[in-house]
């Protein structure tokens, strides 16, 4: 993520779902007011393997640190996974996406 021009700080998170899954979740700081994150993902997917690309991104102001000079991942807002799952339609299949989790939280499709 560190590899593009605009990207200024980023850190990466495992998170759980309810199923107790674990998922990637990158916090990044960029020099540009609003990035495209799937031009991002799809820039990741072509060097790392897919479960090393984060199932959201979320573009902050600063990367919260303690005073100890560590992430404080506490302090991160909370980025809430959706899921794809097919619905059968004859004869294609059609991808829908919904949140995986009724939170007051961001909800991010993966």
């Amino acid at each position: 993520i560190r590899k593009q021009d605009h990207i200024l700080d980023v850190t990466v998170v495992a998170r759980k779902d309810e199923n107790a899954e674990n998922y990637l979740v990158a916090y990044v700081v960029s020099s540009l007011q609003n990035i495209d994150t799937a031009v991002l993902l799809d820039e990741l997917r072509k060097e790392l393997p897919d479960y090393m690309i984060p199932a959201g991104v979320m573009q902050i102001d600063s990367i919260p640190m303690t005073r100890n000079g560590k992430v404080d991942k506490r302090a991160l807002p909370v980025i809430v996974r959706s899921f794809v799952f097919w619905i059968p339609f004859s004869p294609a299949f059609f991808a829908v996406t919904v949140p995986s989790v009724i939170v007051p939280a961001l909800l991010i499709q993966c």
